[in-house]
């Protein structure tokens, strides 16, 4: 076994992880309520996330197709990897629609407010409703009594996220077989300068989609550590693949 090349894909793991994770947090450093910010960095990560599936992902799943009927001696013209790409979107799709509109039932039934107003809490925990109706009846300043609905929010898809994450992550983990079973150094250094770069942009608009699930720093960091670490494995499965097909080709000799 190579010692030198094993070292250097264990540092490639390191600085993976490592950098993943540090670029994914960048998007906490966005100043609070800064939209202008927010709003461009959205845009830019969005940007990053569409052109990976139009130039990177799509083409190969196509190539995939292809290889598909050719392994079954399809002799249609029917686009299978076309249309299982338009089941996948169509399936997520029904799944985030299903999933928020289940969070928004549950929200109305939980914001049902009393008919004659709403309670203030005083300072020792208790509720007082005469106070409540005294600003109704004499409203300061000639100011109306009833108060205008808040805009809604906009917070992204948890369910989303998740299934973001784990899609990349199986890509990633394909990324990293590759880079695993590199036999030299410089192809091994060749290829990691090749992925990382692809990562680190992924690992930001990943920190930025799970930076806008508002779901706090555990959720962040759980998520941009599954996405991290995909790499990774697949970098330790092509070097045991690597490390059987060694010792199976030394017991064949």
């Amino acid at each position: 076994m190579d010692w030198a090349l094993f070292l250097v894909k264990v540092v490639v793991i390191v600085i993976m992880i490592l950098g993943v994770v540090g670029v994914g947090l960048l998007p906490i450093l966005v100043p609070n309520g800064n939209q202008g910010y927010l709003s461009v960095l959205t845009a830019f990560s969005g940007g990053v996330l569409l052109g990976t599936v139009l130039l990177h992902l799509l083409p190969e799943v196509l190539d995939d197709g292809v290889q598909f009927k050719c392994t079954l001696e399809l002799t249609t013209g029917y686009p299978i990897a076309e249309v299982l790409i338009a089941l996948g979107f169509l399936l997520i799709l029904l799944i985030e629609t299903s999933v928020e509109e289940a969070k928004r039932g549950c929200v109305d039934q939980g914001e049902e407010q009393p008919l004659i107003g709403s309670r203030d809490k005083e300072e020792d925990g208790t509720y007082s409703a005469t106070a409540q109706q005294d600003e109704a009846i004499r409203p300061a300043n000639g100011a109306s009594a009833v108060q205008e609905p808040r805009p809604p929010v906009y917070k992204s898809t948890t369910v989303g996220s998740y299934i973001l994450v784990l899609a990349l992550a199986v890509h990633s983990v394909m990324e990293g077989l590759a880079i695993g079973i590199t036999q030299t150094i410089s192809d091994t250094l060749t290829l990691f300068v090749a992925v990382i770069i692809h990562k680190l942009c992924l690992a930001f608009a990943v920190g930025m989609k799970l930076f806008q699930d508002q779901r706090g720093l555990t959720h962040q960091l759980t998520g941009l550590l599954v996405f991290a670490l995909a790499a990774p494995i697949g970098v330790i499965l092509g070097i045991l693949i690597t490390k059987v097909l060694d010792s199976t080709a030394l017991d064949i000799t």
